[in-house]
């Protein structure tokens, strides 16, 4: 009878880790995928408002060669910090902290 008390014990114990290790891994993969979003806006905007106010510059095929090549390095740095920042994150272990909601009813309130 001990026995499978302990087996029961065991097996909460390993579902328990096992539960923590995914709520870990989304929590990170969370955290990534923001970042990426935020960081990706930050360096598509730099490219929107360059051809927002210079655009004009931009008209002649030399203009429109050299956006393309200012376009392509701004969005190669980009990637390039993108891919060091999720190398940066494998080091880390984080953990989300959910949004809670507490409602309150009758003599509680």
């Amino acid at each position: 009878m001990m026995d499978d008390w302990e087996v029961m014990r065991e097996q909460k114990r390993e579902a328990e880790a096992q539960r923590k290790a995914r709520k870990l891994r989304a929590s990170k993969d969370r955290l990534s995928e923001g970042v990426k979003k935020r960081m990706n806006t930050c360096f598509i905007g730099a490219i929107s408002s360059i051809e927002k106010h210079m655009g004009f510059l931009f008209e002649t095929e030399d203009g429109r060669e050299l956006f393309n090549t200012v376009r392509k390095e701004i969005l190669d740095n980009g990637n390039d910090e993108i891919r060091k920042m999720e190398k940066d994150l494998e080091v880390y272990e984080v953990d989300f902290k959910q949004y809670r909601l507490e409602l309150k009813f009758g003599e509680d309130q």
